[in-house]
């Protein structure tokens, strides 16, 4: 499984929907909101056991492809 599948993944569960994608965007579904986006940054660091809680950039991130780019540019992995 990619890195983008994974978060995809990871952000439908953190939002309990099924309906993002990797084009999906805050604002794009109910669910994703001000909570579901506290949702979502909550579930990346527990996944990725706390690294990303300093990098300010994160809380700013508005979408899955921004997220992705932030994952990168960070080196952060997903893993499987």
């Amino acid at each position: 499984m990619s890195q983008s599948e994974i978060l995809v993944k990871l952000i439908n569960s953190a939002l309990e929907v099924e309906s993002i994608n990797e084009y999906s965007k805050l604002g794009d579904i109910p669910e994703w909101d001000s909570l579901g986006q506290l949702a979502i940054l909550s579930a990346l660091d527990e996944r990725l056991e706390g690294r990303i809680s300093h990098i300010r950039d994160f809380v700013s991130a508005k979408s899955v492809h921004e997220l992705m780019n932030l994952l990168n540019a960070n080196n952060l992995s997903l893993g499987e």
